[in-house]
């Protein structure tokens, strides 16, 4: 098995590629009459009071 550490810049750009995706998954969801974004949202602060520090921080 091969394990990779990733440094935080790399971690940061592959994360900055996921943000357009990211809220278009969450607009199609609130389009549909669900909590897309208050769901994101609550994740997002519920991961961070557990000490998770985001490369990118979605939604900001």
């Amino acid at each position: 098995m091969i394990v990779s550490a990733f440094t935080l810049e790399q971690k940061r750009a592959w994360a900055q590629l996921l943000a357009p995706w990211s809220a278009t998954e969450v607009s199609k969801l609130d389009a549909q009459g669900l909590a897309g974004s208050a769901v994101a949202a609550n994740f997002v602060a519920e991961a961070e009071k557990q000490g998770h520090v985001w490369p990118v921080r979605y939604g900001k």
